[in-house]
């Protein structure tokens, strides 16, 4: 008989005991946001700098695609002008024609005339101080950036102007606040190279009748086997006041492209001939770069 009331009460406790049935109410688990919250928390890369995607780019056949693909987005032009700044800085940017492009130029124009004519300066230089080139597609744009013939011929109208020119510095009547400056002009010289011929005669037939290059008295025809510039001095002269920071990148003999502002011309004469001179406030001053092709 107590057998079999402890087995009764041992059931009651195993009864008392049992889990909780499926349809009692779950636990809450507890979660921080949702998935869309967690990954809008997680804070995007940020943007790589103008400077970096330059120093990417191999050269500036590459940078200028790259500005050129950004440039006619609408919303990428920004990036596009400050690409091309980052570019230029490196000297690996130099297509003019894609500078004065209208969502390019239109952000050069907001630099102010003084900022964007040292930006110009800086471009002509790096495509290599082609100015006879180069300041007619600026002219053609709008630009207010004028040579040193130009100011010289109308230095009245041109007071306070803008001035851009390829210059040897002089160390004769330079000092720490002024430099001399003799402006170089650049002469392109065509080279010819001889070519063999089999003809006995004295003249070379090509495929299309006579060869229009030059033949010489032993049968060698002269062909062009390329080009080359040279330097000349103008006999135009300027002397431009520098502020101390400029002064201590230019060196004696060597030559830079400047860019300044007008002060005055003066005329005088040196070794019986009468000679122009500018006075100007130089802005900045550039090394010619090796010149390129138009693009």
């Amino acid at each position: 008989m107590k057998l079999v009331s402890f087995v009764l009460r041992l059931g009651v406790g195993v009864t008392a005991m049992a889990m909780p049935s499926c349809a009692s109410e779950p636990k809450h688990i507890f979660t921080y946001g949702s998935s869309e919250d967690a990954a809008a928390s997680i804070p995007s890369p940020a943007p790589e700098s103008p400077e970096s995607i330059a120093s990417a780019l191999r050269d500036d056949l590459e940078c200028s695609r790259e500005v050129r693909r950004l440039a006619t987005q609408r919303a990428e032009e920004d990036r596009a002008w400050d690409l091309l700044r980052a570019c230029l800085a490196m000297d690996k940017f130099r297509d003019l024609k894609l500078a004065l492009s209208p969502p390019l130029l239109r952000r050069s124009q907001l630099l102010g005339n003084i900022e964007q004519a040292r930006l110009f300066a800086q471009l002509v230089a790096t495509r290599g101080a082609n100015f006879r080139r180069d300041l007619r597609l600026l002219e053609a744009e709008g630009v207010a950036i004028h040579s040193l013939q130009e100011v010289f011929n109308k230095p009245e109208r041109h007071r306070g102007a803008l001035v851009t020119f390829h210059a040897v510095m002089v160390p004769e009547g330079s000092s720490p606040s002024r430099v001399q400056l003799a402006e170089v002009d650049k002469l392109t010289a065509d080279l010819y190279a001889p070519r063999h011929s089999d003809r006995a005669e004295g003249s070379v037939q090509s495929q299309a009748g006579r060869s229009s290059n030059p033949v010489d008295r032993y049968g060698r025809e002269w062909v062009k086997a390329g080009s080359q510039n040279f330097g000349h001095f103008t006999g135009r002269q300027a002397i431009g006041s520098v502020d101390s920071k400029l002064r201590r990148r230019l060196s004696a003999a060597n030559e830079y492209v400047v860019v300044g502002v007008l002060q005055s011309v003066r005329g005088f004469v040196k070794d019986g001939e009468p000679r122009q001179e500018a006075r100007l406030k130089l802005i900045d001053a550039f090394p010619p770069g090796v010149e390129t092709p138009e693009f």
